[in-house]
């Protein structure tokens, strides 16, 4: 393939090397448990305190915008299922650069979501072992996950299932249950703030769908990627919205919305009104076992996202070394394991990285849409063998449609986290200037990474290896 010395490949993928491990089942399991993590734990109660018992509307409305993006994530993935396919298919059609900054600010916002995850998992560790310096618990649990990706990819999912299934049943457990003994009397007013707050907390809410499409950037270790990547984000936004709306509808139907903002661990403090003594004790397991699975599925998925730009030169080459025999990229788990123990000692609050986190996402999802709308006419061959290939009119109905939502989005982030969002509007400029420098210290050794990326994607669009 095009590229620079070494034969640098833009997707990510050793074509033809690089054996698809992940079938399905791992597929669904893998974006199940990256997707659901600590914060569906620690969220309700605080957008309940904010919109009322109908807090869980917030969440409907996110998984609108998050269905959305599904649907044009799967018509990306299936004509282009490479390692990052998004961001691939982004610097083929749209530019070069835009291709560069999907990987950039998802590479920020994941660092601060592991970061943020890793802290939560810290949180309900403190339920069994309360002297334990919450730091200290996030840091090894950030360093653990980092070393299992290190070693096999198959050994990683394989834990990734085994864990989501156990907190999967324990939320299905408390969503069913505390939905079934819900308190009618503080079920009413439902929407007592009125719509305005729960179009608010649907930013804050939007968190937890976050990554809904990453299924794709594994697309090139994935088994059959035509079907298996649509039927895997179809399958798997459906589990992750009925456990949310579940859960949101649970925990306000059981604990006065009004006390909630200050109630620690509000599923646990819930599940203790209608379940046995040692709920609580589940509820704290489950959670760990979310945000386990969630920093397993960040360092497992966008370390492909760096290999990716290591192969293109955009990053450092030795970044897309690969491990001999389980084809694991060891430096590029390990470089964002180090980033990730940065930001955990850094510290920050749970609606700064969320914010930060969902201001990424919005940007990225624009970026999707755009990538859709020109991908039939400057990639016509790996369109129409594509598994998923939306009419015309479907598929600019869902471009523009996430267009419109993500900038609505943003707005409404602005309003509520202007500092927030001004610093991610930061490092936004920040990945631009390290574009502009290392495109120009490239050329002057023959190398042109702005056409790497171009034929780069085209190669790996048209040969779906």
């Amino acid at each position: 393939m095009p590229g620079g010395s070494g034969g640098a490949n833009v997707s990510g993928m050793d074509a033809g090397n690089t054996p698809r491990h992940i079938g399905l089942g791992g597929a669904v399991f893998t974006l199940v448990g990256y997707v659901i993590g600590a914060s569906i734990f620690i969220l309700p109660g605080q957008l309940a305190a904010q919109a009322g018992p109908g807090a869980f509307l917030a969440y409907l409305l996110a998984g609108v915008v998050a269905a959305i993006a599904c649907v044009v994530g799967a018509a990306i993935g299936s004509a282009v299922p490479a390692s990052g396919a998004v961001n691939v298919a982004a610097a083929r059609v749209v530019a070069p650069v835009v291709g560069f900054l999907g990987v950039w600010v998802t590479l920020g916002a994941v660092v601060v979501s592991v970061a943020l995850v890793g802290y939560g998992l810290a949180d309900y560790l403190a339920y069994f072992a309360p002297g334990v310096p919450k730091q200290l618990a996030a840091l090894v649990s950030v360093a653990v996950f980092g070393l299992l990706n290190v070693t096999t990819v198959r050994l990683a999912v394989s834990i990734q299932v085994a864990m989501t299934l156990v907190f999967l049943l324990v939320m299905v457990v408390f969503g069913v249950g505390g939905v079934a003994n819900a308190r009618p009397e503080l079920l009413t007013p439902m929407l007592p703030n009125g719509f305005a707050a729960v179009l608010s907390a649907a930013v804050l809410a939007f968190f937890s769908f976050a990554g809904s499409t990453v299924i794709t950037e594994i697309g090139g270790e994935i088994k059959e990627p035509g079907r298996n990547i649509p039927l895997a984000l179809l399958i798997g936004f459906v589990i992750v919205l009925v456990s949310y709306a579940l859960v949101a509808l649970a925990v306000p139907a059981l604990l006065p919305w009004q006390s909630l903002g200050d109630v620690e661990a509000p599923v646990a403090r819930a599940a203790e009104q209608f379940l046995p003594a040692w709920a609580g004790g589940a509820i704290a397991i489950a959670a760990i076992l979310a945000a386990a699975t969630s920093i397993n599925g960040m360092l497992l998925i966008h370390s492909r996202d760096l290999l990716a730009m290591a192969r293109a030169r955009v990053f450092p080459e030795r970044l897309a070394a690969r491990r001999e025999g389980s084809g694991a990229p060891a430096a590029a788990v390990a470089s964002m394991t180090l980033a990730s123990v940065g930001a955990v000692l850094i510290g920050g609050t749970i609606q700064q990285y969320a914010m930060f986190a969902v201001m990424a996402v919005m940007l990225l999802q624009i970026f999707m849409a755009i990538t859709l709308l020109r991908l039939p006419a400057r990639l016509p061959d790996a369109w129409r063998s594509g598994g998923f290939v939306p009419g015309a009119a479907a598929r600019v109905g869902f471009s523009v449609a996430l267009i419109l939502v993500s900038l609505g989005f943003m707005g409404l982030g602005v309003t509520s986290g202007a500092r927030v969002v001004g610093l991610f509007l930061g490092f936004v400029a920040l990945g631009l200037l390290y574009y502009r420098f290392r495109r120009d210290s490239l050329r002057r050794s023959g190398h042109d990474i702005d056409e790497v990326l171009r034929t780069g994607a085209s190669a790996e669009g048209a040969g779906g290896a």
